[in-house]
């Protein structure tokens, strides 16, 4: 069973077996395999397509990249938006990894959710001086690339200036002096706050730190939890300099967890990158409901949810076990089947003598049927249905079409962005003033006045035109704003027998030809043909003064096309 392309689960993960080696080791068959991780998997889902351009929210990106994958994502702390350019048309491992790049966020993985985060792993609650109460295994100090300085520049306007620039100066100045990095440049940044903070992450302004060593030496140090955490953060004192303090985290484990041999740490100053993340289970926080000025806990939309909740306490209506292995069971002595379960893993609620615990709340998260509440304060919200997908990120409150991530509604306190039709407005009536975001509506179309015609065999008789030439002759020019994309042309038209008629549309700026219509009077068009219509399309609205000039002639000299221009209307 361990072949290549084999799935091996083990402590609540997925590995795929990429690579196998056989050998003999006594007489016994052996084999080694490197399995990565599942997630890695993503190097075999392509994004063919692309976002459209401009500013993004992370999860507007994630939704791009995840959507169709065995993966969700739920963002948790909050991320400024990004400009982006033709993203996409790439694998979604790629996608991810700029994104993680772009952001400057990390990711944790719980089952098939990835958890985003600014920082991964937590903060230890000791301080670690290697030459004092740890002695190292390994140690590596590097100031090479050691600067204090940096300047950097965002997206570059049409005449060479930028729309933002900025300067950083690092506190380890005062140590190091001022030591100048490469200037850093990002086409995609157009807020000063995001420049500024892409400056700092840039910078290297502390002594690159690596130290490699056994846990059980971290532990004797004081280290609290009881198995390394990627991303944990060793406040440290750099001994050499006295007031330099460092931040050393977590950057590679190294476990043994079938024998009893103790995990290999590496503490660095680094960033984490794609290839460190790190599978641990990531423990959700419920943010505190309460009132800014009194803090304490709202009392009003949902009062009686709260009364319910006292009384049902200070009634006393539950009693209290202790089971053996069980933890701490609060039953109703009036029905056995509903009652809370106090454990190590959790608390839970149920109703069915513990079968199912639809209330719960564990390291994983917090599972609810009904959560009343007053106020949640919280950086992201993220809702997904069967056929959409709707965030809430600090940014923007974005529902994004799944099929088609470039279809979406977008809603801050400055506007209303709603982006590839994504909208109806019906009246009262039942009329839908704007379908699928196409005005229903005509537009308004002018023809010049006097009409811009060509005098010479172009003669008005009654409703008609007769045109008497076989070289195109004006019959009128129209002008509009492009707002809607096509051009709805009624008209009635006749040609004697034995010449065909042929009408021209004509873009009135370029001259390019937009549309032509050839006819005759044959056996099935024996007669005038009254108010035909005709669409023509005119591109995708620009908004622009647009006008088009209509032509026509016959291709007989001597027997004459009659044309009536019935309306002109733009639509769509």
């Amino acid at each position: 069973m361990v072949e290549e392309e084999s799935v091996i689960e083990y402590n609540g993960h997925s590995y795929r077996i990429k690579n196998v080696t056989e050998r003999v080791v006594r007489a016994t068959p052996v084999k080694s395999v490197t399995a990565p991780h599942v997630f890695f998997d993503l190097v075999d889902d392509f994004r063919y397509e692309t976002l459209t351009n401009g500013s993004k929210t992370i999860a507007q990106v994630l939704s791009f990249i995840f959507n169709g994958t065995d993966w969700s994502f739920s963002v948790i702390d909050s991320f400024d938006t990004v400009e982006f350019e033709n993203f996409g048309n790439a694998n979604c491992l790629d996608l991810f990894s700029q994104v993680l790049e772009r952001y400057g966020a990390e990711f944790d993985l719980n089952g098939n959710d990835v958890i985003i985060r600014e920082k991964i792993g937590s903060l230890i609650d000791l301080q670690f001086r290697y030459n004092h109460n740890v002695k190292t295994l390994n140690r590596s100090v590097d100031t090479s690339n050691l600067s204090t300085y940096i300047k950097g520049t965002g997206k570059q306007r049409e005449d060479g200036t930028y729309v933002v620039s900025a300067e950083y100066t690092s506190p380890n100045a005062a140590i190091f002096g001022i030591k100048h990095a490469p200037p850093y440049s990002n086409e995609s940044i157009t807020h000063l706050a995001t420049l500024q903070r892409n400056l700092q992450r840039a910078i290297q302004d502390t002594p690159e730190v690596s130290i490699e060593l056994e846990f059980v030496v971290l532990k004797d140090a004081g280290y609290t939890k009881s198995k390394p955490g990627l991303g944990d953060v060793v406040p440290t004192i750099y001994e050499p300099l006295k007031d330099l303090d460092l931040d050393l985290r977590v950057m590679e484990i190294e476990e043994y967890p079938e024998s009893n041999k103790a995990p290999k740490v590496v503490l660095a100053t680094s960033k984490l990158t794609l290839a460190d993340a790190d599978f641990s289970y990531q423990k959700a926080l419920l943010d505190r409901i309460w009132d800014e000025n009194s803090k304490t806990i709202r009392y009003n939309v949902y009062n009686e949810a709260v009364k319910r909740a006292t009384e049902a306490l200070n009634n006393s209506l539950t009693e209290l076990e202790y089971p053996v292995g069980m933890g701490i069971i609060a039953r109703d002595p009036n029905d056995p089947n509903r009652f809370v379960a106090l454990r190590s893993s959790g608390l839970g609620v149920t109703t069915d003598g513990g079968l199912t615990f639809k209330e719960a709340i564990t390291s994983d998260g917090v599972t609810t049927s009904l959560l009343t509440a007053g106020q949640i304060k919280t950086n992201n919200i993220q809702i997904i249905g069967n056929d959409d997908l709707f965030y809430w990120d600090g940014n923007y409150l974005i529902a994004i079409d799944p099929s088609n991530p470039n279809k979406f509604v977008r809603l801050t306190s400055g506007e209303l962005y709603i982006a590839r039709g994504a909208m109806t407005i019906e009246r009262e009536d039942g009329y839908k003033v704007v379908n699928n975001g196409y005005l229903t509506g005509d537009f308004a179309v002018q023809s010049g006045n006097p009409p811009f015609r060509d005098t010479t065999d172009v003669v008005q008789r009654g409703q008609w035109l007769d045109i008497n030439s076989s070289e195109q002759r004006r019959v009128d020019r129209y002008s509009f704003t492009h707002n809607g994309r096509y051009l709805k042309l009624v008209i009635s038209r006749y040609v004697q027998a034995g010449a065909q008629g042929v009408i021209y549309v004509d873009d009135g700026g370029s001259g390019e030809q937009l549309w032509t219509l050839s006819f005759d009077n044959n056996e099935q068009h024996n007669s005038a043909q009254f108010l035909q219509s005709y669409n023509i399309d005119l591109g995708n609205p620009t908004g622009a003064e647009k006008s088009v000039i209509i032509r026509a002639r016959t291709t007989q000299a001597g027997l004459p096309m009659s044309l009536h221009i019935g309306r002109v209307s733009l639509w769509g």
